[in-house]
């Protein structure tokens, strides 16, 4: 779920993800769990929103399991993902 068919080396805290393209695959990724996440339709704009944090820790060197995991972090920390926004009644 977290990497989909990335190829994934070693195992418990020291898995190292190996992504062919990071930016595309950190977004395929990203919208795959944003969109579950949710479990409501979302448009592909608020799925993708958190992506730039994903590229903020790869150009500051994080690998890309850290950088993904912080992207999943800021979904499921987004008020949006805490928070149902229903009409009254």
């Amino acid at each position: 779920l977290l990497f989909g068919d990335l190829p994934v080396r070693g195992s418990g805290k020291d898995v190292e993800v190996v992504p062919a393209d990071p930016k595309a695959d950190a977004a395929r990724l990203l919208k795959g769990f944003a969109a579950r996440a949710y479990r409501r339709p979302r448009p592909e704009k608020e799925l993708l929103r958190f992506l730039p944090v994903i590229e903020g820790r790869l150009a500051a060197g994080a690998s890309f399991k850290e950088a993904m995991l912080a992207g999943y972090t800021a979904v499921l920390c987004s008020p949006e993902f805490l928070t149902l926004h229903a009409a009254p009644g």
